[in-house]
């Protein structure tokens, strides 16, 4: 699998001098979540990287216009491995909601590497902020987006 990229089997965030220099500046907790930036640079540089390349080459999402009894329903439908891996990585979304700073999703989400996976989260993102602003009667709602159980296989 080596032969997949450079970065592969790396520790994403150990190898970015520069990312961490950044956070060190304009993040003044930065130390205070430094080791698990860097136990998720780990996760991103070997499970993370397998998934999205599995997806990408073998399983795409596909779009399911009808269910079984011709209703529309319009649903992506993703590979077993792409769903336990967005559902896993929901937590990178919890920081600013959990009294933590926007620094650390945007620093997730930058070691995720994968425009593709990181927008969905991103997408997931902004429907429990908007809930969190505008609905906060739907915090049930908001807690399942964060916490991935949102997330469900539609066929």
């Amino acid at each position: 699998m080596r032969a997949l990229s450079y970065a592969y089997g790396t520790n994403h965030f150990s190898q970015d001098i520069v990312l961490q220099d950044v956070l060190r500046h304009f993040w003044p907790q930065f130390e205070a979540h430094e080791a698990d930036l860097t136990r998720f640079g780990s996760i991103a540089g070997r499970e993370v990287y397998e998934t999205v390349y599995h997806v990408d080459h073998d399983a795409p999402p596909a779009l399911v216009q009808h269910n079984l009894d011709g209703k529309r329903i319009d649903r992506a439908r993703l590979s077993p491995s792409h769903l336990a891996l967005l559902k896993a990585l929901a937590f990178i979304n919890r920081p600013p909601y959990d009294g933590d700073s926007w620094h650390h999703h945007f620093a997730y989400g930058y070691l995720i590497g994968d425009p593709g996976l990181y927008c969905v989260l991103t997408i997931t993102q902004q429907v429990a902020y908007a809930i969190h602003k505008y609905a906060p009667e739907f915090a049930e709602w908001k807690e399942a987006l964060l916490s991935g159980r949102a997330l469900a296989p539609h066929g």
